[in-house]
């Protein structure tokens, strides 16, 4: 059995260096801090700062009204806090991290974690495996993840960049930003807009009253939307577009591929650019707007203002655009 030190302290400042067994320390209204501790540490305070640095058989934390600020942790770190920032540094294991009305400031963990706050920013980099981010309440930055990222958010931005994996993002009344995402992704918002950049595999957004920008997707791209326009360019898989009273702009297809279009809205525009070689069976529907295209069309139907069915080159991919009180436009990419 390993031996094991344990102290409390009611209200003064409590310090404890090169343990070589586990450590239970308890300190009330004052400051812990524990350093160099050989086996198991666990950590309580309230109405104080928490300390810790070179724990080498990981950590467990709980603080009441506290600070926290641990580094160089060997195993798993698990930490309980409000009203009070949380920062941890250099875990060698898992983080597993709550924090209530504070900051939450993760960076080098690597292993898998997992972080909660509500009424304060979380702001992590350098995660070792998967990441899982809840907030409630303030903004959502999160960067460097060698697994998959699965982030939830509400009323607040969130911030997603470069995860190797795949990445899930659903939040409500604020921007999403994702870049540099190694497999499919999916965003879900609300009152905010999103943007995506260098997907590598497919991208789902469902977002309301906001618009949607997405470019350099590797994969499809699925948008449902209102309110907002989508801005599409760069997409080498297929395309759907269902939006409402928000503009579509289509642009920077494949022209050597081949890639199905289908985009739908209404009270707004729709706008697609085709490149040079690019072949299509065009199906192109409005109403209270006109249809125009730039390139020629072999008709094989009925021509008119409000309507165009036909093909452009081979007819290899099809294309289908619906519009209600809103004019299409097919145009030569530039």
């Amino acid at each position: 059995m390993e031996d094991q030190l344990t102290l409390f302290d009611e209200s003064g400042r409590l310090e404890v260096r090169n343990i070589g067994g586990n450590l239970d320390a308890r300190d009330t209204n004052g400051s812990l801090s524990a350093e160099a501790v050989g086996g198991r540490a666990e950590l309580t305070a309230s109405f104080g700062a928490i300390a810790f640095s070179d724990l080498r058989n990981g950590v467990t934390v709980a603080g009441t009204n506290c600070q926290v600020n641990g580094r160089k942790v060997t195993g798993n770190a698990t930490v309980r806090n409000t009203f009070g920032a949380v920062e941890l540094t250099d875990v060698s294991g898992a983080a597993d991290v709550e924090n209530r009305n504070g900051r939450l400031t993760v960076r080098d963990i690597r292993g898998p974690a997992k972080l909660v706050n509500q009424f304060g920013e979380i702001d992590a980099a350098g995660i070792g495996g998967d990441a899982t981010v809840s907030n409630s309440n303030s903004r959502i930055t999160l960067a460097d993840v060698s697994g998959s990222a699965d982030v939830k958010g509400s009323f607040g931005e969130v911030h997603v960049t470069r995860v190797k994996k795949g990445t899930k993002i659903v939040s409500g009344n604020g921007r999403v930003a994702l870049a540099d995402s190694g497999g499919p992704s999916y965003v879900r918002t609300s009152f905010g807009s999103v943007e995506a950049a260098r997907i590598a595999g497919d991208l789902t957004v469902e977002n309301s009253n906001s618009s949607v920008r997405a470019s350099d997707i590797k994969g499809a791209v699925s948008v449902r939307s209102s309110f907002g326009a989508v801005v599409l360019e760069g997409v080498q898989g297929k395309i759907e577009v269902d939006d409402q009273n928000g503009a579509v702009d289509v642009k920077g297809l494949s022209g050597g591929g081949c890639q199905d279009v289908t985009a739908k809205t209404s009270f707004a525009p729709i706008r697609v650019a085709i490149p040079e070689g690019a072949g299509y069976t065009v199906t192109a529907r409005t109403s209270f707007g006109k249809v125009r295209s730039d390139l020629p069309i072999a008709s094989t139907g009925a021509l008119s203002e409000e309507g165009i069915t036909g093909k452009i080159s081979d007819g290899r991919c099809r294309m289908s655009l619906t519009n209600n009180n809103g004019n299409i436009e097919i145009v030569k990419a530039k």
